[in-house]
């Protein structure tokens, strides 16, 4: 329940964030701007927390039909 209400959390952050964020790759832009070293470092984990925020997005629903699946049918 802990973890459903987290990727709830971030799915509601989601709605924040402009859609064509998770659709650009930004290293790819950097490398074209000739960007290096750390910078380049630091897009790749900012193109990786987009990915996984918006993937967790999208998760955040079946986890709690998870949960009731697995809660069904069991009784006190």
């Amino acid at each position: 329940m802990i973890r459903s209400a987290s990727l709830k959390d971030n799915a509601n952050v989601t709605k924040y964030i402009p859609e064509i964020v998770n659709k650009i790759k930004f290293e790819d832009v950097a490398r074209d701007l000739d960007i290096q070293g750390e910078t380049i470092e630091a897009v790749k984990v900012f193109d990786m927390c987009i990915k996984n925020l918006f993937k967790q997005a999208e998760d955040a629903g079946d986890y709690l039909r998870m949960i009731v699946e697995n809660f069904e049918g069991i009784t006190d």
